[in-house]
């Protein structure tokens, strides 16, 4: 299986990480795009189960990730589409 799309980094921020020969290197730094996705995913999920009794949480995080995945899925695509 390859590496899963993590639809990038949810809010980029260019950062100083090193310097090399005289050389700065930037990059990314933060959540990707897919843990923002699973965050508000939860919320929502807590929000609207609140008081309902238990759930098992492999459940709860099986259902978010595939959400957060569609999401990206379709990020990618409606993106497709544009160009």
């Amino acid at each position: 299986m390859g590496k899963r799309d993590d639809g990038g980094p949810a809010f980029p921020l260019r950062t100083y990480q090193n310097q090399n020969n005289g050389q700065m290197e930037w990059g990314q730094t933060g959540m990707t795009l897919r843990q923002w996705y699973k965050g508000m995913a939860l919320i929502g999920w807590m929000s609207a189960n609140a008081g309902r009794g238990l759930v098992k949480a492999d459940q709860v995080i099986s259902r978010i990730s595939e959400l957060a995945d569609a999401l990206i899925a379709e990020d990618k695509e409606a993106t497709n589409e544009q160009a």
